[in-house]
């Protein structure tokens, strides 16, 4: 049973653990591994950088992490992203940032500092709130906007991500090429067309051996721009059923379908309804039954 596989099987044993109502999942000092990219894509030292993905502990000053192959990153994710299947079963918290409203100020959200939120499962309690705030991600250089965002095992382990406008029709890459087409991802969500389609958020977890290519046994949570089709609050689970064909359904968490219907401002209370970055964290107390050693393990890429 390879690394991966093991990390998920105790994921899922622990699935059950958080049970108790709670107010918000753990702080960000306690998740390691955090990465971002900005809506401008940037280096640490706020210089337009295109591809870079920047690495951040927490209240102080980023740094520099991997340089993807992207004119501008608009999400990214690593192949066994942690706690996905947990949020899918509506049994930890989401983190989520969101796009900016297009009439806030020098491209900043309406809600000022506050460019992480996290949305609680049912059973811990589907609060939601701020989890980190720009000085948390960056003093230095306050995001304007957290676009992508990649939480967990060692830095810059990021290994998929999407480009703003899903260039070359291309909704998700990999450093082995496309591995979600625009075409795909237009087929699962029931897109009618491809033209202003652009992914958004992403959250992989890739089981079927191959990183490099999606495949039957391998899940997705994205979430798209808004366009004419949807309002970008959405969230969807993409697999593909036994004869390959992509599949999506809507999530339901923490007490609420993320379909088109679902008010997303209204429960966060932010002036946007476009959701821009996706990941995971459990409750206080559930970290300490696997430890971070294993987890680390986990998440270590294959060569």
């Amino acid at each position: 049973m390879n690394s991966k596989l093991v990390r998920y099987v105790a994921f899922a044993a622990l699935a059950g653990a958080a049970t108790t109502a709670i107010a918000r999942p753990i702080g960000y000092g306690a998740v390691p591994g955090k990465e971002y990219s900005s809506r401008f894509d940037m280096n640490a030292a706020g210089l337009a950088s295109p591809g870079q993905v920047l690495a951040w502990v927490g209240d102080v000053p980023v740094t520099n992490g991997v340089l993807l192959p992207s004119e501008e990153v608009d999400a990214i994710a690593n192949f066994g992203d942690a706690f996905m299947q947990e949020v899918i079963a509506d049994k930890f918290s989401m983190i989520l940032s969101f796009s900016t409203s297009p009439s806030s100020a020098a491209g900043s959200l309406d809600v000022p500092n506050a460019p992480l939120w996290y949305s609680g499962a049912t059973p811990e309690g589907s609060g939601r709130g701020v989890w980190a705030t720009t000085a948390n991600v960056d003093p230095l250089n306050l995001p304007r906007q957290v676009d992508g965002i990649e939480l967990w095992g060692p830095d810059n382990d990021s290994t998929h991500w999407s480009d703003r406008g899903d260039l070359g029709g291309a909704a998700v890459r990999s450093g082995g090429g496309v591995y979600f087409s625009s075409q795909e991802l237009a087929l699962a969500i029931k897109a009618p067309t491809i033209s202003d389609l652009d992914l958004d958020g992403l959250m992989v977890n890739d089981f079927d051996g191959d990183i490099h290519s999606f495949g039957v046994g391998d899940m997705m949570l994205v979430s798209v721009a808004a366009n004419t089709f949807f309002d970008g609050g959405e969230i969807w689970v993409i697999t593909r059923d036994a004869t390959g064909a992509p599949v999506g359904t809507f999530l339901n968490h923490g007490g609420v379908v993320w379909d088109t219907a679902n008010k997303v401002g209204a429960l966060f209370g932010i002036d946007t309804e476009e959701i821009d970055g996706l990941e995971a964290v459990p409750a206080p107390g559930t970290l300490a039954l696997v430890g971070l050693g294993g987890l680390l393990a986990g998440r270590r890429r294959r060569s």
